[in-house]
Formats: structure tokens, sequence, C-alpha cells
């Protein structure tokens, strides 16, 4: 699937929008025009978790039935996958295409996505959605006004990341964190406590770099 080559995303400008009814086998759009114009096309950000991986992917449209995503974590046609949401639902969901980065997935059980979107469109508004963040165990380093020392990524999104630690962290500390070549961001320290710390990212992260938990540990 070219997963060796990370594609820079794309506008959603760029690329056709597919629904899921025309993509899942078994499905007929003309037979049920309403579940049709449920498709929604959204562009949100998930966690997909396989059974030996997670990674960050970009939600493109979502249906009653199933939703598309591109995505960089490697999956298989028939692989069962779990996408979380940023309202912390969770979809178990099967493999059903792919395409380059592009996947259709069903889900286990019918939503009504319609009603999902606008109940994230609120969680957000009240502030009690947080953005999605993959698992990592990555080693490195950071960079303080005191000193360069070694860190490791316990957890990390597209605009911070948790951190264990062996500094003196604080609140309000300007840091550099080097995950790799070229894999560099600046932020500063929200909160610390004992030997973790949060920090937050002066720019976020690309999801070029957070598809693939296990791809992420491999950079040092």
């Amino acid at each position: 699937m070219g997963r060796n080559q990370p594609m820079r995303e794309r506008s959603n400008a760029d690329e056709p929008t597919v629904t899921i009814e025309a993509a899942v086998p078994g499905t007929n759009a003309a037979r049920n025009s309403r579940e049709s114009d449920r498709v929604r096309t959204v562009l949100r950000v998930v966690k997909v978790q396989s059974s030996g991986d997670e990674g960050l992917a970009r939600l493109k449209n979502i249906s009653d039935g199933g939703m598309m995503l591109r995505l960089q974590l490697p999956v298989c046609l028939g692989d069962t996958v779990t996408v979380h949401l940023e309202d912390g639902r969770s979809l178990v969901s099967k493999v059903v295409w792919t395409e380059g980065q592009n996947c259709g997935v069903r889900f286990e059980d019918a939503v009504d996505c319609a009603g999902l979107l606008n109940e994230m469109a609120r969680s957000a508004r009240a502030g009690v959605s947080r953005p999605v963040r993959m698992s990592a165990d990555a080693d490195a380093v950071v960079y303080t006004p005191g000193g360069i020392y070694p860190i490791r990524v316990k957890d990390i999104s597209q605009r911070g990341m948790k951190v264990q630690h062996r500094c003196a962290f604080k609140e309000g500390l300007p840091v550099k964190i080097l995950l790799g070549p070229g894999l560099e961001w600046r932020g500063v320290v929200r909160w610390a406590s004992g030997d973790l710390a949060g920090i937050q990212l002066s720019e976020p992260m690309s999801l070029d770099n957070l598809g693939s938990s296990n791809q992420l540990s491999r950079h040092y």
C-alpha cells in the first residue's frame, strides 16, 4: 500500500468524495435513498486502532453504516479496527475497501451520523471534547534553558504530548522536542507531576507524523 513513502495530506478538493453506500459491497443507495442522503462529508481527526498498532487518521465522510478514512496505518480487507472519536465514542468497524491511503470501513452497529456529528459539535462548543491522542512509547530529546535531556513520549496528539522525564520540568518552561531526524517541535510545559509532564506544542503536528505508533517509536 506504499506505506514506506508517506504522502503529504492534500485538501479535500484534490480528491473525489466517495460515499460509503457506493463503496461498500452489498449496499444499494438507489434502494434506500434516505440512507444515501445521510452521508456527511467531514474533515475531522480520529484515532484508529488495529490489532497491533494505532494511529491518527482523517475522517473524510461518514454515513449511518460506515465511514471513509485517510490513514497511514497498515490495514487489509476484512481487518477489524476501532475508530475513536474526539468525544470519547468508539466505533468497532470492519475494513471493506482500500485504495492507497484511503479506506472504507463498515460499522459493526449502525449509527445516526447526523446526531453523532451534532453531539460532537456540542461537545466541542462546551469544551468537553479533547483532541484524540495515540499511545506512544517513543524515545526523544528535550532541549530546555537548563540543558538537554532524554525523555520518553507516552502519548501524543497534534497539539501536545505527555512525556516521562528525569529533569526539572515546571509549568511555563519553554522546550524543544526532538523525536528524530527532521521531527522537531517547540512548546511549553503546561503541567508537571512527579516524572510526568504535559507539553503544549506551539505549532500542530502533521498527521503524516502521527499515522502509526509503531513507526513513531522507530524514529530514534
